[in-house]
């Protein structure tokens, strides 16, 4: 008899183990549902950014700062932000052309890097630009009378963010 005793003592013990696994088990698949939820969101915003920075457009920057004085060859191309030839203390500004084809107002982020970036200055860097609007970016460049002789480049990328709010 009492063997049959100690076997349902046994058997209690094991099922409040049970229990406790299947609380757990419940609990991790709740876990791996909100990772799964986090983890969605996290592609859904590489991918938007990834989009983004494929879409965006990028413009080289260079100047070439001579040693002589009152030296000035202006690039007269299009294709990049290309200043030319320039002695120091002297400046040159070029333009982009920007406009909204879409039907939805935009945001217009301006960001510039490489060593150049310290010489330019930029009329607007962030601003929103509604449906068919047009706008002309304005890129002045300075060459500091203490600035090296020797080529300079840097890019410009500019972001058309759709406006959400």
């Amino acid at each position: 008899m009492e063997n049959v005793q100690t076997d349902a003592k046994e058997s209690k013990g094991t099922s409040k183990s049970a229990a406790a696994e299947s609380s757990a088990d419940r609990t991790k698949k709740k876990m791996s549902k909100l990772n799964i939820v986090i983890l969605a969101i996290v592609i859904i915003i590489i991918w938007f950014i990834g989009v983004q920075i494929m879409a965006a457009e990028t413009y080289n920057m260079v100047v070439n700062v001579k040693a002589e004085e009152n030296i000035m060859g202006i690039n007269p191309l299009d294709i990049a932000l290309d200043f030319g030839d320039l002695s120091q203390g002297l400046g040159a500004t070029r333009y982009v052309a920007l406009k909204n084809s879409s039907e939805k107002d935009r945001n217009i982020i301006v960001w510039m890097r490489g060593e150049i970036k310290g010489m330019v200055d930029l009329d607007k860097s962030n601003f929103t630009l509604v449906p068919n609007e047009e706008t002309k970016l304005e890129f002045k460049l300075l060459v500091p009378p203490s600035a090296e002789p020797k080529q300079y480049k840097g890019k410009a990328t500019v972001f058309m963010w759709p406006k959400f709010w």
